[in-house]
């Protein structure tokens, strides 16, 4: 009988650091067995900003999802936002002999990733899209098939490689060591979408605390993925600056009491707002009334702001065309009362609010779209996995050698420069 697997998938957000530690049974059930989270310190925009802060809070909530498994882990994987996740598009064309085999298919994926012409950019997912055979479009499977040249669309999502590795370097630092990862939007739309929606054409827009991500899906695929470095946390500092409070009550007036419309009733709704104390000299109370509508009137304007540069990102790169009729809303920010029907009037498309799919062990309190994308990450890497993760191998061990080639690791000589590569 199999052994049971584990592992931990750790969300890397503006806001908050969460850790899931997960288990596939001998049954091939999953469940999770741990979960911590964090709020985030030293990490902006989902990147790291001081090493030291936001590594203290990535072993804070990795130490408490440990202390609920039962267990240790020493090696992770990530959900990300950071560096401004996008896909770009490649087209590839090689001559086949004949017939399409895997190798083949190996060879065009792997040539696609050399197509990549933007500097600083890591390929993080590797999404074929279609294949051609003598042009003959719209294959989903070529292999086997007949013909004398194939063709591969290919959706390449990449982020900031600087970016990446900082990421990568503080989790190091915590003594972990990271074993692969998955862009954030791309995990809550696995999390929180249905097969028919991922097949008939469905947006996700992840509204995390400092990056709000974009990820459209069709025909069951990824096709399109890209950000804004605007979400939750600007709209709680607005809050904070106008109403001269700060950063932390802010945010939980805003979790308890903010919306971007409200029926006339709640609006009149009278709130005590804590003042900051510099404030306090001025207004001779520690707290001011104010109105639900004028909390809104602050949270909208921002919200708006949101919504319209997504639409603006799906328009420039004429995707909105190729969208189906549905947005699916997630992350913290996409619990904003009236966001769904703020949504739907902006970009024009049915929209409802996310909920990731329930996997055993996880508290009802994890059940909501603030976690979607650690939850996505847990399905992603049990379930799925990268299967193009080492496709750049493939040129390497299929091309003649002199044996004194340092780019190729098949070679004694280039497999001493890739160790050293890899450990200094």
């Amino acid at each position: 009988m199999a052994k049971s697997k584990t592992i931990a998938c750790i969300d890397i957000g503006t806001t908050k650091i969460a850790c899931f530690i997960a288990q596939v049974n001998e049954d091939e059930k999953l469940e999770i067995i741990g979960v911590g989270h964090r709020l985030a310190e030293g990490i902006r925009a989902g990147a790291i900003t001081n090493l030291r802060l936001a590594e203290n809070t990535i072993i804070n909530a990795v130490h408490q999802a440990e202390k609920m498994a039962g267990i240790n882990v020493d090696k992770v994987f990530l959900s990300i936002s950071c560096g401004f996740p996008m896909t770009l598009s490649t087209q590839t064309t090689i001559p086949i002999n004949l017939r399409v085999t895997s190798k083949d298919i190996k060879k065009v994926i792997a040539l696609s990733h050399k197509q990549l012409t933007v500097d600083n950019r890591q390929i993080l997912h590797t999404i074929p899209i279609s294949y051609a055979i003598d042009g003959e479009g719209g294959i989903a499977e070529p292999l086997d098939m007949e013909g004398s040249q194939l063709t591969a669309n290919i959706a390449l999502i990449t982020c900031s490689s600087v970016a990446l590795k900082n990421i990568i370097n503080c989790i190091n630092h915590c003594q972990l060591e990271v074993v692969d990862y998955i862009i954030s939007s791309h995990a809550a739309g696995l999390a929180c979408l249905s097969d028919d929606e991922r097949e008939l054409g469905t947006t996700l827009i992840e509204i995390g605390g400092g990056v709000t991500g974009i990820s459209v899906f069709k025909n069951g695929k990824n096709i399109f993925t890209d950000s804004i470095p605007i979400g939750g946390s600007h709209i709680t500092s607005d809050i904070a600056k106008c109403l001269s409070t700060s950063f932390e009550t802010a945010e939980r007036i805003k979790a308890l009491y903010g919306a971007t419309d409200l029926p006339t009733a709640q609006a009149q709704q009278m709130i005590e707002m804590p003042v900051r104390q510099e404030a306090s000299m001025f207004m001779n109370s520690d707290e001011v009334p104010i109105s639900r509508s004028v909390l809104s009137s602050i949270i909208k304007p921002r919200a708006e702001e949101i919504l319209e540069m997504v639409k603006s990102k799906l328009r420039q790169k004429n995707i909105l065309q190729e969208m189906g009729g549905n947005i699916v809303l997630s992350g913290g920010g996409s619990q904003l009362e009236g966001i769904k029907d703020l949504c739907k009037q902006i970009i024009g498309k049915t929209t409802r609010l996310a909920k990731p799919v329930e996997i055993t062990g996880m508290a009802e309190s994890h059940i909501n779209p603030a976690f979607s994308a650690v939850s996505g990450a847990v399905k992603y890497f049990t379930e799925i996995g990268n299967q193009y993760k080492d496709v750049d191998d493939y040129l390497y061990y299929n091309q003649p050698s002199m044996g004194f080639d340092i780019g190729n690791p098949k070679t004694a000589f280039g497999a001493v420069i890739t160790w050293i590569r890899k450990n200094f």
